[in-house]
């Protein structure tokens, strides 16, 4: 972002971490720091303790970043497993916006992409924004396992409440390498339709056709920070290429709903997806960061635009 210009952007808000040091932490470390504290299998059947400990460690960090946080029972079989809700103390008002990332993991896989990038990623976008009225932040458990807890927050949404949805689903792998970003076989001969590089460098943002707008505005955000991004929305896309319906945003587009997925493309680009070699050290954490920016800056602007009765996108 250029110095010297206030557009609503990150910079025109402060972290509110009352613990955060007279030095800043540099927004790579802080994520960096965040994958490293999640880094062991989350899993409910062989990893309970790890699932508990990430969900403690969420909760924790988002209560001293001055949330009211909350745990939403998604299941209770074989015992009992939870989402983690962040809002502003006191805020009842209905929900516009939700920025959320699953904790949970595969059997045998650490996670550092998935999807300890996206979670790191939602704390410290919640970090840069703080608490604000009608904004969620929301740690979803059991993607894993049939989008339980996306299931599980869109069936508690109220009546008025038509919230749009940002997913961010592996955002820490790039892959610079000729032919490293890879397509589903089915879209293979369709490429022109999808610009997406040859080399895994871009965030791509996926999307149903009723969400284009909001893509389009959140791939021009991270631009302004000086990260590639690419809305992939065409009509039918979601069901042409059902790889885009694999993560928790596909429970809100069932409610017709607009949400997008942010994501380095998972195994069409990372070759250690849903593996033991998913570890921090292969993630990027300068990319991550940029993305980080990118949709803070969104999200700032669509909050002072919902404000003033406007819409960002």
């Amino acid at each position: 972002m250029a110095a010297g210009h206030d557009d609503g952007g990150v910079n025109a808000v402060r972290s509110k971490d009352p613990q955060s040091s007279a030095v800043p932490v540099p927004l790579v470390e802080r994520l960096r720091g965040h994958v490293e504290a999640l880094d062991r299998v989350r899993h409910p059947i062989t990893a309970p303790d790890g699932l508990d400990a990430a969900r403690s460690y969420l909760g924790e960090t988002l209560d001293r970043l001055g949330f009211r946080v909350d745990l939403q029972l998604v299941t209770d079989q074989p015992v009992n497993q939870y989402n983690v809700i962040a809002r502003a103390p006191g805020d009842i008002s209905p929900l516009a916006l939700v920025l959320e990332a699953h904790y949970d993991t595969v059997p045998d896989s650490r996670g550092a992409d998935d999807n300890a990038s996206g979670v790191a990623g939602m704390l410290e976008i919640a970090r840069l924004i703080g608490p604000q009225a009608g904004l969620a932040f929301a740690s979803f458990c059991l993607e894993e396992d049939r989008l339980q807890g996306a299931a599980a927050f869109v069936d508690s949404l109220g009546w008025r409440e038509r919230p749009a949805c940002i997913d961010l689903e592996m955002i820490g792998y790039t892959r610079p390498e000729p032919l490293g970003q890879r397509l589903p076989i089915r879209m293979a001969g369709r490429r022109w339709e999808l610009p997406l590089p040859y080399t895994g460098q871009a965030i791509a943002i996926a999307s149903n056709w009723r969400s284009r707008r909001l893509a389009k505005a959140l791939a021009s955000a991270c631009a302004h920070e000086g990260q590639l991004a690419i809305p992939l929305a065409l009509p039918g896309l979601e069901w042409a290429m059902p790889d885009i319906r694999r993560s928790d945003h596909a429970f809100f587009w069932r409610r017709d709903l607009e949400a997008v997925m942010v994501t380095d493309t998972a195994n069409f680009r990372n070759p250690h997806y849903h593996r033991p070699t998913d570890i921090p050290e292969t993630l990027d954490f300068p990319f991550m960061s940029r993305v980080v920016r990118g949709t803070a800056r969104y999200l700032c602007r669509q909050l002072r635009d919902n404000r003033s009765g406007r819409s960002a996108a």
